[in-house]
């Protein structure tokens, strides 16, 4: 039986926002302090509960409008690799198989393709801010050298036009592919009209 105090709690939380940031600040807190437990146990019970792994597995369709096979089609697409680093997935320390994410637009929400998880922490912790991933690239680069001013220009003008070429070919690339996986959810609407404006997946 839910108590009195449970059903005001809820009641504030749904009408004073300085409550309700205040409550979200303390579970992240908590979240955070308890990180290492709470991944084992969510582990544990997508192992050993058949229901609970199901509905973990509905997430994709229900957040990304995405159906199992709409998952494989595009892993089969992509080659089993990650979209970015052109890698299989790392096994885990414990030697379990490791499955691509579903890599999302943060403004539209809008499915993108399928990446490793260092990539897809990569892009997110980044802001998907190509100023910032050029910014961390022209900080590696710095840090492999220690010349002077007239070194350096002479070092960042051979690497900018190196990475000018490489650059060019890597987006081109990208944008064939990108036309592949528009034509495969194309593919997906005309199969099935409710799929079709389902979620992100269908509306990419």
């Amino acid at each position: 039986m839910v108590s009195l105090q449970a059903i005001w709690q809820k009641k504030r939380y749904a009408r004073d926002p300085e409550y309700r940031e205040r409550r979200r600040a303390e579970n992240r807190r908590w979240r955070a302090a308890h990180k290492d437990e709470l991944n084992q146990r969510n582990r544990t019970r997508f192992r050993t509960d058949p229901r609970y792994r199901k509905r973990r597995r509905g997430y994709r369709f229900h957040r990304y409008g995405m159906s199992g096979d709409d998952y494989d089609a595009l892993v089969v697409l992509q080659g089993g690799l990650c979209a970015v680093c052109r890698r299989k997935p790392k096994r885990s320390r414990k030697k379990r198989k490791r499955r691509l994410q579903v890599d999302h637009c943060h403004s539209t929400n809008r499915v993108r393709g399928l990446l490793c998880g260092n990539c897809n922490t990569t892009l997110g912790q980044c802001d998907d801010d190509t100023e910032r991933l050029l910014a961390a690239i022209a900080y590696l680069v710095a840090s492999r050298h220690d010349v002077g001013p007239a070194d350096a220009r002479a070092i960042a003008a051979e690497f900018a036009e190196r990475s000018r070429r490489r650059l060019e070919v890597l987006i081109r690339a990208a944008f064939a592919w990108r036309r592949r996986l528009v034509a495969r959810i194309g593919a997906a609407k005309s199969g099935s009209s409710r799929r079709a404006s389902a979620g992100p997946w269908g509306r990419l």
